[in-house]
């Protein structure tokens, strides 16, 4: 087997591939030297620059968000932001439970430490624990006493996961037994009511889902109790 390059030899192709390789470096011809029909500036695709635009939104969000001080607070809940994964359990969900999942994820919920940096309360302390405590999601779901028997319960359900707050807060196959596990202590019932999920073949037999809309504000009103 011999190879044998395509344009050697032929004045026509070699002339072809000079011109070829002026393109590839970005020499153009002068305006005056091409035809009528070429000398027209090349129509802009605006799917392309859709593509140009976004990407570069995307990759400058990116980078804002892990300069940012509350980039290291989420990354041991969901190291994406945007997360592609809890718009997928978001959407999945009834509105007020999407609501309170990221009021969870964010730490604007409804418990003490929150309520007293709103002066709602008057103080940040568990009222359950009597070491001075700070009432925080984390000690709310994985260490509070007070809903010891809820916990007991939830890691019945789905095992090691109920012990690792990444699973429980960014899990599509955690999310039913978090909000039983919420449903049982009692807490957020003031403002959101019954939390416990229905199964989805119960759900699809009251109507179609409802899915949160775009550019919602976080809804309901704040407790002030413990409830």
């Amino acid at each position: 087997m011999r190879w044998v390059p395509g344009h050697k030899g032929i004045e026509g192709n070699e002339l072809a591939d000079q011109e070829a390789k002026k393109a590839a470096r970005g020499d153009s011809s002068p305006v005056e030297d091409l035809p009528g029909w070429l000398r027209a500036k090349l129509p802009i695709s605006l799917s392309r620059l859709r593509q140009t635009l976004n990407a570069t939104i995307t990759t400058r969000a990116h980078e804002e968000w892990k300069d940012s001080p509350r980039a290291v607070k989420m990354d041991r809940i969901d190291e994406d932001m945007p997360s592609k994964k809890y718009c997928k359990i978001a959407y999945s969900l009834p509105r007020r439970h999407a609501s309170l999942l990221i009021q969870l994820r964010t730490e604007h919920v409804p418990l003490r430490r929150h309520l007293h940096r709103m002066q709602l309360v008057d103080s940040p302390n568990c009222q359950h624990c009597d070491r001075g405590v700070r009432e925080m999601v984390f000690h709310y779901l994985l260490e509070c006493p007070g809903y010891r028997n809820a916990r007991a319960r939830l890691e019945r359900e789905i095992g090691p996961a109920a012990k690792s707050i990444r699973h429980l807060l960014n899990s599509t196959e955690t999310v039913r037994a978090l909000f039983r596990f919420v449903h049982d202590t009692g807490r957020f019932t003031a403002t959101y009511g019954d939390l416990a999920l229905a199964e989805p073949e119960e759900r699809g037999k009251k109507g179609k889902k409802k899915t949160p809309g775009r550019g919602r504000h976080v809804e309901g009103r704040q407790e002030t109790g413990d409830g």
